[in-house]
C-alpha cells in the first residue's frame, strides 16, 4: 500500500517570489488526507493514513528541496476491523514497519503570479523495508501563507515485495491508488 503521501506539497509560490533560497513547508496533519483505494472483486477497499509529520525546505527557483513527509502505517484503516487487522500484519507489516516516509530531494514549481500551478516532487519512497524513487505531481495553490496540494500516485506494493492480500476467489489490484489533498504553512527564507 502506497500512502504518500503523498500526501503532498503545497509548494505554491509564485516563481517571482522565490529569488531566495531556503523557503519552508510544514504540512498540518489535521488539515491532511491521505487516502488509497484498492480494487478487489466485485468492490472496491477504501481507507486512510495519517501524516505524522511533514516538513520540506525548497529552492524554488534552483529546484533543490529537502525534507521528509512521515505516515504513520500503524494508523491506516478501511473501516473493516478483519481486513485491517489483516492489512497490517501481512500486507504492511506496521509493528515491524511502522513509518512510511517520503524523502524529498527536488521540486520543480510551475506557479502564476496568483499562486495557482502545479509541483513536482523527486525523492525516495520508504515502505515495508525498502526504498523506492517516486516522482509526484500535485495541483497547488496558495492562499497567504497557506499553500494547498492534491494529487494522486500508484504504487505497486506487490512489486515492491508486499503480500498480495488475495486469495482464490477474492482478486485484488497489485497496485494501490493514493490520493492526498494536503494544507501547509509556507514560511519565507530569513533575511540577511
Amino acid at each position: 500500500m502506497r500512502p504518500g503521501l503523498l500526501m503532498l506539497l503545497a509548494l505554491a509560490v509564485p516563481a517571482a517570489t522565490l529569488d531566495a533560497a531556503g523557503w519552508g513547508l510544514r504540512l498540518d496533519p489535521g488539515a491532511t488526507r491521505v487516502g488509497f483505494t484498492l480494487q478487489a472483486t466485485l468492490h472496491t477497499v477504501e481507507g486512510t493514513i495519517p501524516l505524522k509529520d511533514g516538513v520540506i525546505t525548497f529552492d524554488a527557483a534552483g529546484g533543490a528541496a529537502s525534507g521528509r513527509l512521515v505516515l504513520d502505517a500503524t494508523g491506516a484503516r478501511t473501516g473493516n476491523e478483519s481486513r485491517d487487522r489483516r492489512m497490517h500484519a501481512e500486507v504492511l507489516e506496521s509493528v515491524r514497519f511502522p513509518e512510511i516516509v517520503l524523502t524529498v530531494q527536488r521540486a520543480e514549481i510551475r506557479a502564476d503570479a496568483a499562486g495557482q500551478g502545479t509541483v513536482t516532487l523527486v525523492g525516495t519512497l520508504a515502505i515495508h523495508g525498502g526504498e523506492h524513487p517516486f516522482t509526484i505531481e500535485a495541483r497547488v495553490r496558495r492562499e497567504g501563507e497557506r499553500a494547498f496540494a492534491e494529487g494522486d500516485l500508484t504504487v505497486p506494493y506487490v512489486a515492491w515485495g508486499m503480500t498480495d492480500p488475495g486469495a482464490f476467489l477474492l482478486r485484488v489490484a497489485k497496485e494501490v491508488q493514493v490520493h492526498f489533498a494536503a494544507s501547509g504553512t509556507l514560511t519565507p527564507p530569513e533575511g540577511p
